[in-house]
């Protein structure tokens, strides 16, 4: 795959064709580095006014799409007129404020007892982190020594046995969750974001973890894939961390300052 950097030559022509263009990313591990704990992570001054300029074209569209809960996500991001997906979809705030919600006040209760289950069978496992985020639990192991890590994936086996049919497991990076077994995903999300588009509008996601993979199936035929660090599998382009997503929206934003909208005169500066 090519560094997007070296290529967005590549993909300015459907760009400008196309009636708008819709900029969606992942936060943590795309927007910001990965930390040791996830109430560390902070959006960079550049970052934000990065996507602020992008937010600020009639042209563009922009969303953040995380595993974050939405209220902690709008926080760190702070900007308003932008998509938000938190919990890998379960909930989504379109650009006016309007919130929708994939999951009932039960099922969170349920979430939450889960919680305290897994809580309780890695208390003994020295790093572990468990953070309930609504429908789903966050289960993070960075700080985990490696040799204790296979007793943190049986606790959590146990309990998924336990609660098969309403519960799922998935991976991320030093992240392993449990979530609600609904047809609730960051790809979900993106299509419901899609929905709003123009049929012909060109779509742009970056993401770094394995669950950007459901978001990258359903911009196939759209727009394109960015595989953010060391994401393997199908994409189109790659970066190589968030230093260089935030270099590449710079380029976008200095694209679309010039296209007013569809039927606008379209003279773009070049991609430095």
């Amino acid at each position: 795959m090519k560094d997007l950097r070296l290529a967005l030559h590549e993909i300015v022509p459907r760009v400008l064709a196309s009636p708008s263009l819709a900029i969606l990313t992942d936060f943590d591990g795309t927007l910001t580095p990965i930390v040791d704990h996830p109430d560390h992570a902070r959006l960079s001054a550049r970052g934000r006014r990065a996507l602020r300029a992008l937010t600020g074209g009639p042209w563009t569209v922009v969303g953040v799409v995380s595993g974050r809960r939405l209220r902690d996500l709008v926080r760190r991001v702070g900007l308003k007129g932008i998509w938000y997906v938190g919990t890998h979809g379960f909930e989504i705030r379109s650009p006016l404020g309007e919130t929708e919600r994939c999951y009932t006040p039960e099922e969170e209760g349920f979430m939450a007892g889960v919680a305290e289950e897994i809580e309780e069978a890695t208390s003994s496992v020295k790093g572990v982190y468990c953070e309930p985020k609504g429908p789903s639990v966050a289960v993070h192991f960075r700080k985990v020594p490696l040799r204790q890590r296979p007793e943190v994936d049986r606790a959590l086996l146990r309990i998924l046995v336990r609660h098969h049919p309403r519960v799922i497991l998935a991976r991320g990076l030093q992240v392993v969750e449990a979530r609600l077994r609904l047809p609730v995903s960051k790809g979900t999300a993106v299509r419901r974001m899609c929905r709003d588009l123009p049929e012909a509008a060109a779509v742009l996601y970056f993401g770094d973890d394995e669950t950007d993979r459901d978001a990258f199936r359903e911009v196939v035929g759209r727009g394109w894939r960015v595989a953010v660090g060391g994401l393997s599998g199908p994409a189109d382009y790659t970066l190589p961390g968030p230093d260089a997503v935030i270099e590449v929206l710079e380029a976008l934003s200095r694209l679309t300052s010039n296209v007013p909208g569809p039927g606008g005169d379209r003279n773009p500066p070049k991609i430095r």
